[in-house]
């Protein structure tokens, strides 16, 4: 299903389809999943409702070492760096 077909369903319908979606909640760091260091996550909330929507990796500032020392990796081997932008915008 696509996001115009999605955006027809009723509220009822479209809950269903989003709840088998599984996105992805880990932190991406050097071309994979991870989850933070220390394990924790919070919880995200619908303001609307107050119900709990997933958890979601808690990163902390040896996280963020960890992804920018990874997109330093990537941008000094040219991967990145070099890469036209049309191409960059499809990876994003």
């Amino acid at each position: 299903m696509n996001l115009d077909q999605a955006k027809k369903l009723d509220k009822k319908a479209f809950r269903k389809y989003a709840d088998k979606l599984k996105l992805e909640t880990r932190n991406f760091i050097d071309g994979k999943f991870v989850d933070a260091k220390k394990g924790r996550k919070f919880e995200t909330i619908n303001p609307a409702t107050g119900e709990v929507i997933t958890s979601v990796a808690r990163s902390d500032a040896s996280d963020v070492d960890l992804a920018v020392k990874a997109a330093r990796k990537a941008f000094k081997s040219g991967v990145w760096s070099r890469m036209a932008p049309r191409e960059r915008m499809t990876v994003i």
